[in-house]
């Protein structure tokens, strides 16, 4: 079986309709690829998190940013600029 040949761009893709069919296996069928193959992919490119991922990364950041945003509008108004 001759090996083929995929653009980061083809393998992102790839990624994404298993993420949203949520069928790897069928995917990787169709695709022409093995799961071993599929996963491998899936750890190159870890930005392909799922969707609750994102959303508790995302909170994880807006909560520092709101702490960081907070302690420097305390600083501002305790040095009586504010």
């Amino acid at each position: 079986m001759r090996s083929r040949k995929y653009s980061d761009e083809q393998i992102r893709e790839i990624l994404a309709q298993a993420r949203y069919r949520g069928n790897v296996r069928a995917v990787c069928r169709e695709c022409g690829i093995t799961e071993q193959t599929f996963y491998r992919w899936r750890k190159k490119f870890p930005d392909f998190l799922s969707d609750a991922q994102q959303l508790q990364a995302l909170r994880k950041e807006n909560q520092a940013l709101n702490e960081i945003v907070t302690e420097v509008l305390l600083a501002v108004r305790k040095a009586g600029k504010l």
